[in-house]
């Protein structure tokens, strides 16, 4: 049995795939420790892993689910991933725990020192496209600028750990060469809960409509054009909102069912299409169930429109922008629903997916790390 110690920040789709992989490692017998915001509680508990949080103490204070992000959310995420009070934290953690290997978040590379410093295995998971990241590190954007500015950049002095969880679908995120090293990479698959099979019957499918649980600006507007869409349309759907927005805020109509929350495992089931942000778990998920999915990005900050264009390229779905005309959102959605060969793909695609599990292989990768040396 190994003890593993996870540094989590709450970051949104990050959390998942973090919570997936701590639960296979447990449910083979090591022990997981999660170093994360106190926020995360009901999130961890949620997944069966209760009393294995471990608050930050020194880390900046943080919550993605600001009521208007976008710039301002951004530019508060800044400082969460230079933030040397996660390394301090982790330092703490490390001399009390003892663990055999440390997972790192790739949101919060500030704490990367620490865990070099430490001597002990670590990887670092990436739960979405990498080039996503290589954008978000380069010189050219304000996150790299502002890591590199802090000492925290993790292309310099070799910071990253010899090991690099990619939890990304290869035919989706093929791997060129950039500047993160190809060598320490293993991509593992999307680490999303297990699809089960599509309802065998067409039945009266719906579409689901499902965005972020952070509120990016116009959201909520976006949700209802969707809604008016569909119901114009004549498309009966579900709509889960998530704590973003609140259902009494979005248009009632015929056949379209509102709730908070809902169980994406079984709605997807019966799904005929996914209308979504771009997040990389729900649209795996939905590929997963073999459903196509429309992507509406809703901000140039995050990895919507990466997600966009690989779905595009595939012949998975479609996009289209925020701020279309409803004439443009209803043929978009006109045009996935009645073209077979996207339906036929996104079928192939979900049966290839549910043949293998990500997390069972990102615990393969990580259960080797305590045998690992250390640089």
């Amino acid at each position: 049995m190994a003890q593993f110690l996870s540094v989590l920040p709450l970051a949104g789709g990050n959390v998942s795939p973090t919570l997936l992989i701590a639960r296979e490692l447990e449910s083979r017998g090591h022990r997981v420790r999660i170093l994360g915001h106190a926020a995360l509680v009901p999130e961890v508990e949620g997944a069966g892993l209760a009393g294995r949080l471990e608050a930050f103490e020194r880390a900046r204070p943080w919550n993605p689910r600001v009521a208007d992000p976008g710039v301002r959310s951004m530019l508060a995420w800044l400082p969460l991933a230079s933030d040397r009070g996660i390394g301090r934290d982790l330092e703490a953690a490390v001399a009390r725990e003892q663990p055999d290997a440390l997972i790192l978040d790739c949101m919060v590379p500030g704490a990367l020192d620490a865990a070099r410093r430490s001597g002990i295995p670590s990887a670092m998971l990436f739960h979405t496209l990498l080039g996503y990241w290589e954008e978000q590190w380069s010189a050219r954007s304000p996150m790299g600028l502002w890591l590199r500015a802090t000492g925290t950049l993790p292309f310099t002095r070799d910071r990253m750990p010899q090991t690099l969880v990619l939890a990304t679908d290869p035919e989706l995120d093929p791997l060129g060469a950039r500047r993160i090293p190809r060598d320490r990479i293993v991509q593992v698959g999307p680490v999303i809960p297990p699809a089960a099979e599509p309802a065998a019957t067409d039945g009266d499918r719906h579409a689901l409509v499902s965005f972020s649980t952070i509120a990016y600006p116009g959201q909520l507007g976006v949700i209802s054009q969707v809604i008016r869409a569909l119901a114009e349309l004549g498309v009966r759907a579900v709509v889960t909102t998530g704590p973003a927005i609140d259902p009494a805020e979005l248009p009632s109509a015929p056949g379209i069912e509102v709730r908070p929350f809902g169980d994406h495992s079984e709605l997807l089931r019966s799904a005929r299409l996914l209308i979504g942000h771009g997040g990389h778990g729900t649209t795996m998920r939905a590929l997963a169930a073999g459903v196509p999915v429309l992507v509406v990005p809703m901000t140039s900050h995050a990895d919507h429109h990466l997600i966009a264009a690989a779905i595009d390229r595939a012949g998975l779905g479609g996009q289209v922008e925020k701020d279309a005309a409803p004439a443009d959102l209803r043929a978009a959605i006109l045009r996935l629903l009645g073209n077979p060969d996207t339906a036929e793909r996104a079928r192939r695609a979900g049966e290839r997916l549910r043949a293998s599990s990500g997390p069972r292989r990102a615990a393969d990768v990580l259960e080797r790390l305590p045998e690992t040396p250390s640089r």
